[in-house]
């Protein structure tokens, strides 16, 4: 009797729990609607169309027959895992089913390297709720990118087929593309091969996908990473790298295709650096350009701001909890925090006591750069400033700099993040005043238009 009494109640809570949860999930959703957006003005998205196709037809295009479960027990020994879903019995981590793991052999392929991990956002709340973000129903890109950085260098590892003598950090994060919006109530899926290699570095690539209306996975976003192997013992290129090989791949042309696109990124990077406006002077026509901002705003009005005035900034004391191991801090980590901060400096540049609540929507990420590292116990300074306004889209960089002391500080990281604000209501102009200012101003707008004209060229001249 008391075990029948027993069982109808639970029944009962179970079912209440389970109307509360429906019921939850669309007051979320109601609670935050999503805002109607007019379509000219998702200029990215117009101009990431064309690379979204030509991407979709290079990416790593795995057989349903060559995808295999890991193990339960298995994938419990993963450091993905066990730092973040451990908690997360419905978390499934997936191999290619013809991977090879010869470490005497002097190369690698992307098929053993490739990895996925599915999180099951739509059935486990606690873990939707940890990647949710605070004001509609998507994922929170930053605390996502942490995630990320632990997938590529797992999968550098893995290229590496596990050296114990070889130590892995990321260089670069080159870009981050979104394409469509991520939902934090279905799934997401994320999926990472190597593309490229020379000599001891390796580059990245991680796709995200979630099923459309009609249960078909489709791409929302993509990341590229560049790693660096070293020497554990001597800090130096670690000479024992793998070559990269594409024999007996599925798909040898879309590895080929993605290889030789690796290689040109390698060269745009070369290119920006050489660019860069601390290196060589701006131009003529730059210099003109910035000279009338100048005086056309000599008088700051009601809808300009210099560009030093935008500034937000955080101190952190970095933790041990937060090492990678190298024992160093994750690059994730200070992904993380970056990216945070410059949403608020772009939320604070939109919004006034008159007309409030916009919250900017990430468009594009362009490369984050490691150029030191940063050790546990280092003091970090994260600035944040607007340095560039376009239309409806507002570009932000994050610098890290290390305390050394009261008076002295190196930069460790910087960052580009593009913003683009779904409101009327026309956005404040950042102008530059100092020589500082206007080389900070010049070298965002290249970056900007840049990536508009690179997408394209990308998607056009293959």
């Amino acid at each position: 009797m008391i075990q029948r009494l027993f069982t109808k109640q639970l029944w009962r809570f179970c079912t209440v729990s389970q109307k509360a949860s429906e019921v939850l999930h669309t007051n979320d959703q109601n609670q935050h609607p999503e805002p109607l957006i007019d379509e000219s003005k998702l200029l990215f998205k117009q101009k990431l169309q064309p690379y979204l196709n030509y991407h979709q037809s290079i990416s790593f295009n795995i057989s349903s027959y060559n995808e295999e479960l890991i193990p339960l027990k298995q994938q419990q020994q993963d450091r993905i895992y066990l730092a973040f879903f451990r908690k997360f019995q419905g978390v499934k981590t997936y191999q290619h089913s013809k991977r090879q793991s010869d470490p005497t052999q002097q190369t690698n392929n992307p098929r053993s390297c490739w990895y996925q991990i599915q999180l099951p956002f739509q059935s486990e709340a606690e873990l939707r709720t940890r990647f949710q973000r605070h004001y509609s129903g998507s994922i929170r890109v930053s605390k996502l990118l942490e995630v990320l950085d632990h997938i590529a260098t797992k999968i550098g590892y893995s290229y590496c087929y596990n050296d114990p003598g070889a130590i892995i950090t990321t260089l670069y994060v080159d870009h981050m593309n979104f394409f469509n919006k991520m939902n934090s109530f279905k799934d997401l899926y994320i999926c990472g091969y190597p593309t490229y290699q020379k000599g001891p570095e390796i580059e990245i690539q991680i796709d995200l996908k979630q099923k459309d209306d009609n249960g078909q996975l489709q791409l929302v976003s993509c990341a590229s990473f560049l790693l660096q192997v070293k020497d554990k013992q001597t800090n130096q290129p670690y000479e024992k790298t793998p070559q990269f090989s594409i024999e007996g791949e599925e798909s040898p042309d879309r590895c080929q295709k993605r290889f030789n696109v690796g290689k040109e990124n390698t060269h745009k990077r070369q290119y920006g650096n050489l660019r860069a406006n601390l290196t060589i002077p701006p131009e003529k026509d730059e210099i003109n350009e910035v000279h009338q901002l100048f005086m056309k705003n000599r008088n700051i009005t009601s809808d300009t701001i210099q560009i030093d005035q935008t500034l937000e900034q955080k101190i952190l004391l970095m933790q041990s909890q937060e090492r990678n191991l190298n024992g160093q801090i994750y690059g994730g980590h200070l992904m993380k925090e970056s990216i945070d901060l410059s949403w608020i400096s772009a939320y604070n540049h939109v919004n006034t006591v008159e007309h409030n609540h916009i919250n900017p929507e990430i468009s594009y990420i362009d490369d984050f750069q490691f150029l030191s590292p940063v050790e546990v116990s280092n003091i970090i300074n994260f600035e944040s400033k607007i340095v560039y306004t376009f239309k409806n889209y507002v570009m932000v960089r994050v610098q890290c700099q290390k305390l050394e002391s009261m008076s002295q500080k190196s930069l460790t990281n910087q960052m580009y993040i593009i913003y683009r604000i779904d409101d009327d209501k026309p956005i404040k102009q950042v102008i530059p005043i100092t020589y500082n200012e206007c080389l900070t101003y010049l070298e965002a707008k290249r970056r900007f238009h840049a990536i508009l004209t690179d997408v394209q060229v990308q998607a056009t001249s293959k």
